[in-house]
């Protein structure tokens, strides 16, 4: 997490330095983390602009080198449909907002235009607006990839759209999602799309004129993704990337956010340990200062504790992970790290479902919700994995197992 982040003194890079040159770095396991948070290119920009490449493996320098540049390759291709997507936007006189990937290509966030790895192109448009712009990507030889919610377990595609069928440029890698809503469930109910379409600010670049939203509301908008949209935060589970572009935000945008506003939008819809939470593991982990307008309050620790422990292979061997730790202590403290885990997302999951599941306005909400939550529980089988004690017994027996430090190959 310090290698990738900003926000790093000559003595924080300097210890850094002194950990690589001690030789003690596990780099198979630092960059099996690095690809698995598309975090790799920034990694390879972080260590260059802080002087810590020269101190790496020959190979992994060159293997983080290539990967950069086919980044950059690639991101340069997501410009260009930016610049082809948004003259022909400007000729329609059809506003749009560029969210997420899409703003930090344009104002140029990382200083590098190939540490940020992109999935897709998020454009946000007005209801009214979205079918013209689907027309206008089918004409640019756009072609939609069906069945895109699929893989949203929990929501409803009668209640929950947000955004059109995402579409692919065959021959690239570029995909674009049309949202005609800013953010899903409780995520958009902080996000509000008005109130996107009220803070968005005209940014120069190429000669074109995109729109983005304000620095607040973009750090909301990274906020209530992955952990909230996503359901990270009940999962345990942290994406890096979007941690550090938290990051990167603040770092660059510091004195026009409005941090206020930022954990009132959240608290004001029952997400206040999750933006603290989220706001301390960027604080602890990337060494980002807190901010002074956001009183601290301990009761986060325990899930700061949960979530970025949850990312340690050693934590997670319950799940699978050959190497539990040596130390009996750190095994037992492992062994209670997940089956907090565990315990905490089947508890919050229903909550997570029932704040989350549709759309509909006022009390129609309620018998919708009654049937949805009943549906997806038993249909999907949750009740059933919930409280299946067979399994139970089994991760029982494993964790015992493993407390006996056991003489693992």
């Amino acid at each position: 997490s310090l290698f990738i982040s900003p926000w790093k003194d000559a003595e924080t890079i300097g210890a850094l330095a002194d950990a690589i040159q001690q030789g003690n770095e596990d780099w198979e396991s630092l960059l099996y983390m690095a690809n698995l948070h598309f975090c790799s290119p920034l990694w390879f920009v972080r260590l260059r602009a802080d002087g810590l490449l020269p101190l790496l493996p020959n190979d992994l320098q060159t293997y983080l080198q290539h990967l950069h540049q086919a980044n950059l390759e690639r991101n340069e291709t997501f410009q260009f449909a930016i610049k082809e997507i948004y003259s022909k936007l400007e000729d329609l006189e059809i506003p749009a907002i560029l969210l997420k990937g899409g703003a930090t290509l344009c104002d140029n966030l990382y200083e590098d235009q190939g540490a940020r790895m992109m999935a897709d192109l998020d454009l946000l448009v007005k209801p009214q607006h979205a079918e013209r712009v689907r027309n206008l990507l089918l004409e640019l030889g756009y072609e939609e990839q069906p069945d895109c919610f699929t893989g949203f377990l929990g929501y409803f595609n009668t209640y929950t759209p947000h955004h059109l069928p995402r579409q692919l440029k065959p021959g690239t890698p570029v995909a674009v999602e049309i949202h005609f809503q800013t953010a899903l469930g409780q995520a958009g109910r902080v996000m509000q799309t008005d109130l996107s379409w009220k803070h968005q600010e005209i940014i120069t670049w190429e000669g074109l004129n995109p729109s983005v939203l304000i620095p607040t509301y973009r750090l909301l908008h990274n906020t209530v993704h992955s952990p909230v949209q996503d359901k990270m935060f009940i999962t345990s589970i942290l994406s890096l990337r979007d941690l550090a572009e938290f990051t990167y935000l603040v770092r660059r945008y510091e004195s026009d956010i409005n941090w206020r506003e930022w954990l009132e939008k959240g608290s004001n819809q029952g997400l206040d340990r999750e933006f603290r939470g989220y706001l301390t593991l960027a604080h602890r982990l990337m060494g980002m200062p807190f901010p002074k307008d956001v009183p601290r309050i301990h009761f986060v620790s325990v899930h700061v504790t949960r979530i970025s422990s949850a990312g340690n292979n050693k934590a997670n061997y319950l799940s699978g992970c050959d190497s539990p730790p040596e130390n009996a202590r750190e095994r037992i403290e492992a062994v209670a790290i997940r089956i907090f885990i565990i315990l905490y997302y089947r508890l919050k999951n229903p909550a997570w479902v029932w704040q989350n599941l549709c759309y509909k306005e006022g009390i129609r909400n309620i018998p919708i919700r009654i049937f949805y939550l009943f549906k997806f529980f038993v249909k999907r089988t949750h009740l059933k994995k919930t409280f299946n004690i067979n399994n139970l017994l089994s991760k029982s027996k494993k964790a015992i197992f493993l407390l006996k430090k056991p003489n693992l190959p």
